[in-house]
This record gives structure tokens, C-alpha cells and sequence, in this order.
């Protein structure tokens, strides 16, 4: 680490703000970029770090002190402290791996891309997925698509990873094509489909038959509650019973009762990723919450995600 004085050096910043400190040392977890700049990812992650390694030095105090200096955020050490030691870990654990508080910053990171597809326009995504199959839905059914989805179930669909760049960019074209018709259509209330594409959970009920609960791996999606059949919603037993009557459970206790491919392919949906390498993915997602109920007296389970109920029966 180097002292406040060599840092500042650096940048022919004056020691005024920092005298008798002179000797202190600069942690490598500033925030922000010489003299000013805009926020970006990169800056997310020294956020994270910079609050990672105020934690690990238990925050502010005689020997630790917070400053902005040179248009970055610096955190400062006395030598021959013990706040040097735990400095000194801090530093050496960044040698060998860019990130202090894994959870922190895939939280930041989450946040970051949901204000960048957000601002960035994912409503034009949309249009531009829908482009590719406008031959084969109708005029309300693209209305209904482009107006009344929240789009922002593709958040993780829209970028790619570009290794001769290295760097992640976007290509609408490309990622809007992953959208599948079928995909599409499991968004669509039931009114606007043909009837022979309805679902009908008294029909789907048939095949539990006698039996005393759920089979494990025998539950496929159903509907949302968004598209679900109007007479089946406030009837004895239905949508709004079922949401009263639910509990809370674990998701691995969900799991055990999905078709593993049907429930893939609903993650792949909504956009998540199969692997945290690859972005966020459905189980790390902490917005979303799992529950079993009952409709009409048959056991189902449903996950919540952004206000809406998933149902699988």
C-alpha cells in the first residue's frame, strides 16, 4: 500500500486535507475515477469492495478514516496498527481475487443491469422479439405482448458475452430472436388463444386420480394469474382461495414436485441463467418466493415473481 503522501502525489494533489497523516496508507478500494466520471460496472464492484473493507475494519475510528481526495473516495489506515494488519489481508486477498463480499456484489451487480435494461429501453426489445413472429400472432395478441407484459422478465436475455471485445455488449437482434413463439404464447391470457391451446386445471386434476397428494416430478406449469380462467378466480376453491390458503416453502421443497424439463424451460423463459457464471439465475433471485396450496381441494405449488403467482397443478 502506499502512503496518503505518495498517492496524492500521483494526482499533484495537496496534503492540506490530511496533515499529520501523511504516513497513513491508502487501502486499493477507492471509489469513483480521478478528478470525476460517470458511474459504470466497474465503479459497482469498487462500491462493494470499498464497503467490504470498511466492514472487515470494523468502520471508522482512531485509526481508520474515511476522505475524497483527488475525486475519489479513499479509505486510510495508520501505520503500525492493527488496522494495518487487516489492511494488508484486504490487499493480498485482491492479488488473488477481485471481490471481497461475493453476496454484496452480485446484489450491486443485479441492481446495476436492471437500471441499464431499464433505462436502455427494453420495451424496444420487446417490439423487436415480436417482429419475429408477427406472421403468426394476431393483432391483439402483438398489442397485448407489447403493451401489457412488464418486459423486464428479459432482463438476462439481452446481452452476450463477446470474447474477442472481452467485454459484455448488446445486440438486440441477436438476443430478441431468442424469444420463442411458444414463449410468447404462455403470456397470453386464455381468451386470446385458440381453444384447443386452453389449459384447464379440472382437467389437469384427472391425473392425480385417488392418489393422496402430489407425485414428485409430476407438476407442470399451469397458468399465471394474469391469464387465469375469469369464472375460476373468486369461485369456491379457486385463484383467490388458493393464494389465501398458501404456505411458504422452501425451493428445494418446490423442486421435488416440478417436471424438471417443463420447469427448465419456464426459467429459461423468464430469462434466467442456468449457471451463476452466466448471470442471475432463478435460485439466487430473492424477489422470488415458493408456496403450496390447494385448488379446488388438489394440491399445487406456485412461485411468486414480480407480483405474480406462477401456478404449476
Amino acid at each position: 500500500m502506499e502512503t496518503i503522501r505518495d498517492w496524492l502525489g500521483q494526482y499533484s494533489y495537496e496534503l492540506d486535507d490530511f496533515e499529520g497523516q501523511e504516513d497513513w496508507l491508502v487501502l486499493p478500494t477507492t471509489i469513483g475515477t480521478p478528478y470525476g466520471g460517470g458511474d459504470n460496472r466497474g465503479e459497482e464492484l469498487d462500491k462493494s469492495n470499498y464497503k467490504a473493507a470498511l466492514d472487515l475494519l470494523g468502520g471508522e475510528s482512531d485509526t481508520v478514516h474515511t476522505s475524497h481526495a483527488a475525486g475519489l473516495d479513499i479509505i486510510i489506515v495508520k501505520p503500525g496498527s492493527a488496522a494495518e494488519t487487516i489492511a494488508v489481508d484486504i490487499e493480498d486477498n485482491l492479488v488473488n481475487y477481485p471481490i471481497l463480499d461475493e453476496e454484496d456484489w452480485s446484489e450491486r451487480e443485479t441492481a446495476f443491469y436492471y437500471e441499464e435494461w431499464k433505462d436502455w429501453g427494453c420495451s424496444d426489445f420487446v417490439k423487436e422479439a415480436l417482429s419475429w413472429h408477427e406472421d403468426e400472432l394476431t393483432e391483439e395478441q402483438l398489442e397485448f405482448l407489447e403493451n401489457e407484459v412488464d418486459c423486464m422478465r428479459w432482463i438476462n436475455i439481452y446481452e452476450h458475452y463477446e470474447p474477442d471485445a472481452g467485454v459484455e455488449i448488446v445486440d438486440v437482434e441477436r438476443a430478441a430472436g431468442k424469444v420463442k413463439l411458444k414463449e410468447l404464447k404462455k403470456l397470453l391470457p386464455m381468451h386470446m388463444l385458440p381453444r384447443e391451446e386452453w389449459k384447464d386445471p379440472r382437467q389437469r386434476r384427472i391425473r392425480f386420480g385417488g392418489l393422496e397428494g402430489v407425485p414428485k416430478g409430476s407438476l407442470r406449469f399451469y397458468a399465471t394469474c394474469v391469464d387465469w380462467p375469469p369464472e375460476d378466480v373468486n369461485v369456491e376453491g379457486g385463484l383467490v382461495d388458493m393464494i389465501d390458503e398458501g404456505k411458504e416453502v422452501k425451493r428445494e421443497t418446490f423442486l421435488k414436485y416440478m417436471d424438471k424439463e417443463d420447469f427448465e424451460e419456464i426459467e429459461e423463459m423468464m430469462g434466467y441463467a442456468k449457471h451463476p457464471s452466466q448471470g442471475l439465475t432463478m435460485k439466487s433471485d430473492r424477489a422470488v418466493r415458493y408456496y403450496k396450496s390447494k385448488l379446488h381441494g388438489r394440491p399445487v405449488y406456485y412461485f411468486v415473481h414480480s407480483a405474480v403467482e406462477h401456478v404449476f397443478a
